[in-house]
């Protein structure tokens, strides 16, 4: 593994990420005391681990001969190389491959330079997150030894929970209408009405929480939809 190549300032501008609000703006919280908190965007640059991650090449460079990049872990107050330097053409985009990520939340930078003939000028660092594929091992868990009931019109969620291999008994002996989902976590109903609304948000309440958005659609492929479903979820299954 080669020692990271020098971080010096380039004469480039920054990278335009290419980002996009999820489909809800904030929560509010009702019970015990309300809260509004805004909700993290969703961007390319949030990703599972193990993905493989195409940066788009928006740079508008000048007699540029190459480029080059390498991933690196960030520790603490060090950051440690992952992958060896790659080379690419200057209209190319760039790829990079995540490590698998286990257990928690892993932060890396891609650095990026420029080569201009002479020298190698730093051209981008870009901050990745990467999360780990199976953050709803708790739930499952759970699900084993307490019943999960699920209602689901179009089935969706039912088809996210299969995925997961989340145990759950179908339909409370009706079905919502579409494209209604109804999860039942304990004592509490979790409804997903699939809609967009002036307003997007996820109201929770005592017996209740609801989402007001269009959530099920990306469960599966959103790191940060997953993240934000289990930071509810914590409050039942705990």
């Amino acid at each position: 593994m080669p020692a990271r190549f020098p971080n010096s300032p380039g004469s480039g501008p920054p990278h335009s990420r290419k980002t996009s609000l999820l489909p809800w703006l904030f929560v509010i919280l009702i019970f015990p005391v309300p809260v509004l908190s805004a909700l993290p965007q969703e961007s390319e640059y949030h990703q599972f681990g193990g993905a493989t991650l195409s940066v788009p090449n928006e740079y508008k460079l000048h007699n540029c001969t190459l480029i080059r990049s390498q991933l690196f872990h960030k520790q603490n107050t060090n950051s440690v190389p992952v992958t060896q330097v790659a080379e690419s053409a200057c209209e190319s985009d760039i790829e990079v491959t995540l490590p698998d990520v286990h257990e928690t939340l892993q932060h890396f930078d891609l650095v990026i330079e420029v080569n201009k003939g002479e020298r190698w000028e730093h051209l981008d660092t870009i901050p990745i997150s990467a999360f780990p594929r199976d953050m709803f091992k708790s739930f499952r868990e759970w699900a084993k030894d307490h019943k999960l009931m699920v209602a689901d019109s179009e089935g969706k969620l039912e088809a996210f929970l299969k995925e997961q291999e989340i145990p759950f008994t179908s339909a409370f002996g009706f079905e919502p209408p579409s494209p209604r989902a109804i999860m039942k976590v304990g004592k509490r109903e979790y409804v997903f009405n699939e809609i967009e609304t002036p307003f997007p948000k996820i109201w929770i309440k005592d017996k209740q929480v609801i989402f007001e958005l269009r959530f099920l659609d990306q469960l599966s492929t959103n790191p940060l939809a997953q993240k934000e479903l289990l930071q509810v979820l914590k409050q039942d299954i705990d």
